[in-house]
């Protein structure tokens, strides 16, 4: 494998297995497929075969099946004789494509059998049964669900429609109704309104939605169902829905190179602990949640601690005024990928009154009165120097990092000098992403006056407006020229 090669390989199957939409997962695949030797896949595939809980896995193991490397192959069976296994559907993949290959070992197919076996059972039973048994529960199976294709997962939930509907099937259905994935949402709904009024576990989660829903479209529908009889079920298992839990703890993380970060949120309520980490996108809002419910005393820094011990990441602690304004800005931007338990853990750690907000920080008129030059050079190095991982590391750019690199016999990357390639990175490339530069920007403002560090809070301000303004937002501008020498470099 050349090394120009290898070093693209790796990361684009880094991206296939994270990456949270299905249809962007498929075209990475073929893209996969039809840029890159089998040869050329084996390394990189061996190295993320133990990440395979991730979204992609699915996609992943195709590729290997595809590549059909006997080394990769026995790496495969040798990481599903581990205890710590990936789900059971990508497990019975995985022993499926070694037993379709010949290369099933016997101390395997017990395991392949028993994952049959499980396949061959119900999952809408199977899912009617454990929200039954366990209705405060209910975000155990929501955390599931997100980790099927959306068209199955609408699937299983309108199944639920014809089981019997007890307190976790509604509530489960109510939080379904306000995922931001139009097929889920709409199954959930479905399933709901065909359920008789006679049912007080359904009209407490048509309650729900009636209160809090954003969508008035759905509000309304909620009424209707409920008809003349909202106000008479107005009662106390519906009023404590509306309660806001008491915040015990919260935590922010910088963004990263891609505008990804972290907020963190513990609350207590009705005696349960609730932690959850919102992992977001600037642009395209949360993107999955991973928390933890524990009931009775227990220990509110345990997911707090784990982000703050860090050392790759920045964070600021105890600001909930920071952790809350960030949140708001990214629950306005989430797509159809959002987590389908994202409404459960919103409403377990700010309350269902909590809405989204645009992700703004106060810009005071004089901040932008006789700006130079230098002001808006020496700010931009600042930021630069702070958030080192702020590279743009596409194959463009290391491509004209490399062609510098080869004219100018070692010599780095000089605005000057290297003009034409500045310029050409800026109009095939960095233009695309101001926007996600300027979110950036504007996290990072917020994040830094909540640690008390003004100076680099005004500063990432001050640019963030500057790449919205078109005038302004040019290849010659202070914090695109840094960024461009510092992504060639580093290309």
């Amino acid at each position: 494998m050349n090394e120009m090669n290898a070093r693209e390989v790796g990361p684009l199957v880094g991206s296939l297995l994270t990456e949270p939409d299905g249809s962007r997962r498929d075209r990475l695949r073929d893209f996969l497929v039809a840029t890159f030797p089998p040869a050329e896949l084996k390394g990189p595939l061996a190295k993320v075969l133990d990440e395979l809980h991730k979204p992609g896995a699915a996609d992943l193991l195709r590729l290997v099946e595809w590549v059909r490397d006997p080394a990769l192959f026995a790496a495969l069976a040798d990481r599903m004789r581990l205890a710590d296994g990936p789900p059971p559907d990508v497990a019975w993949l995985a022993l499926q494509i070694l037993d379709d290959a010949g290369l099933l070992a016997d101390d395997l197919r017990p395991l392949l059998l028993e994952l049959d076996d499980l396949a061959d059972t119900d999952p809408i039973e199977d899912l009617a049964e454990q929200l039954e048994s366990d209705p405060g529960a209910v975000w155990v199976p929501l955390q599931a669900l997100g980790r099927i294709e959306p068209d199955v997962r609408a699937g299983i939930v309108a199944g639920l429609a014809g089981g019997p509907m007890g307190p976790g099937t509604a509530e489960f259905l109510r939080v379904l109704a306000f995922a931001h994935d139009p097929l889920t949402r709409d199954a959930a709904l479905k399933a709901l309104v065909v359920q008789p009024d006679s049912n007080e576990d359904v009209a407490r989660a048509w309650l729900g939605i009636a209160a809090h829903h954003p969508d008035a479209e759905v509000t309304a529908r909620a009424r209707r169902w409920l008809g003349g009889k909202a106000e008479r079920r107005q009662g106390p298992a519906a009023l404590a829905t509306r309660s806001v839990p008491t915040l015990r703890g919260c935590l922010v993380t910088d963004v990263d190179g891609e505008g990804r970060g972290d907020i963190v949120l513990t609350t207590e309520k009705t005696g349960r602990l609730v932690s959850a980490a919102f992992h977001v996108d600037v642009l395209r809002g949360v993107l999955d949640v991973s928390g933890e419910v524990l009931e009775g005393p227990a220990d509110a820094r345990g997911l707090l601690a784990e982000y703050a011990a860090d050392p790759a990441r920045d964070v600021v602690e105890g600001r909930p005024e920071l952790a809350f304004a960030l949140l708001a800005g990214c629950l306005g931007t989430c797509g159809p990928e959002a987590p389908p338990a994202l409404r459960f853990w919103i409403e377990a750690t700010v309350g269902p009154d909590f809405k989204p907000r645009p992700l703004t920080t106060a810009l005071d008129p004089a901040d932008l009165a006789d700006l130079s030059p230098d002001d808006v050079r020496h700010w931009s190095n600042l930021i630069m120097n702070t958030c080192v991982d702020w590279v743009d590391d596409s194959s463009l750019t290391k491509d004209l990092a490399r062609a510098i690199r080869l004219r100018e016999t070692g010599a780095g990357p000089d605005p000057a000098r290297d003009a034409g390639s500045y310029r050409y990175l800026f109009e095939r490339r960095l233009c695309d992403r101001l926007g996600l530069y300027a979110r950036m920007l504007l996290w990072m403002a917020a994040f830094w006056q909540g640690a008390g560090q003004a100076d680099l809070g005004r500063a990432a301000l001050v640019i963030a407006w500057q790449l919205t303004d078109p005038a302004q937002a040019l290849p010659g501008h202070p914090f695109l020229v840094e960024l461009t020498t510092r992504s060639l470099l580093a290309g």
